[in-house]
C-alpha cells in the first residue's frame, strides 16, 4: 500500500513520465508532485493533474498504485468530468 507523506503542486524544470498513464510531462508544463513510502520504500513520482483526480476518485492511492494504471482505465474514466474539478488533495 502506498502511503503519501507530500503532494503538492509544481511546474516541472524538465521532462517527467506521470506514473499514473506513463506519458511524457513536458517542461514547464504543472503536475503533481507525490512523495510517500511502498513497503517500506521511499517513492516519489509526478502526475498530470487530471490523472491525480481520477487516482483520488477511484481511491487507487488505498487500493494499489502500480505505475501506469490510469492508462489501462481511460476508456471508463471519460465519466469522471474532471475540467472543472479542483485537486482533492
Amino acid at each position: 500500500m502506498l502511503e503519501v507523506s507530500n503532494k503538492r503542486t509544481v511546474t516541472t524544470r524538465k521532462e517527467h513520465e506521470c506514473y499514473g498513464c506513463a506519458e511524457k510531462i513536458g517542461k514547464g508544463e504543472t503536475s503533481i508532485y507525490v512523495r510517500g513510502k511502498e513497503d517500506d520504500q521511499h517513492i516519489n513520482f509526478h502526475l498530470h493533474p487530471n490523472c491525480h483526480i481520477v487516482a483520488m476518485k477511484q481511491n487507487l492511492y488505498q487500493e494499489g498504485f502500480p505505475k501506469g494504471a490510469i492508462k489501462h482505465e481511460k476508456q471508463t474514466t471519460e465519466d469522471f468530468s474532471v475540467a472543472n474539478t479542483t485537486y482533492p488533495f
